[in-house]
């Protein structure tokens, strides 16, 4: 583990590397360097092309041009000194692993509304929640009940309520 940084990743190369093996949407791998390069191109700022990205990460090219390291920071969301220097590594990898996380836990709680607006959708299950409307607690219980033995009964598994939002 090199002394410069707490994490290790000392080089150019090494931070790069954190970044898009990290970095990228939930449902997929590491974006390319042609995405990186085309995603660069879409926001303010330099953009850098896929070969110079590509000589980056594999660290062939160590001393890249500052407009360079702007677009990959820029692509990234970090800030320049750190693909330059490690400049505050551990503190810029704790944001975005705390990033990601997020990230995770609203395509969690998307997937959820998703299925819970699939199931009211049907009709059948729109009637039967108007006709417990107005129930009291424990007739509400029993009814849950007998919900839990139709589905042990037809082989299907115990259906979990979406959970309640923190305000």
């Amino acid at each position: 583990m090199g002394e410069d940084t707490p994490t290790g990743r000392q080089t150019l190369a090494e931070r790069l590397d954190f970044l898009i093996t990290t970095i990228h949407p939930d449902n997929r791998g590491p974006y390319t360097y042609m995405e990186i390069a085309e995603g660069t191109k879409k926001l303010p700022g330099p953009s850098v092309s896929h070969g110079t990205v590509q000589t980056i990460h594999k660290n062939t090219n160590t001393n890249p041009g500052v407009d360079s390291l702007r677009a990959i920071a820029n692509f990234f969301g970090v800030t320049v000194g750190y693909l330059a220097d490690g400049e505050d590594a551990e503190a810029i990898e704790n944001r975005i692993e705390e990033r990601i996380a997020r990230l995770r836990e609203e395509n969690r709680k998307a997937a959820e509304a998703d299925e819970l607006a699939q199931v009211l959708e049907d009709e059948n299950v729109q009637a039967a929640a108007f006709r417990l409307s107005g129930l009291s607690a424990g007739s509400l219980k029993s009814v849950t009940g007998l919900i839990k033995q139709l589905r042990r009964a037809e082989g299907l598994p115990d259906a979990k309520p979406p959970r309640k939002r923190k305000q």
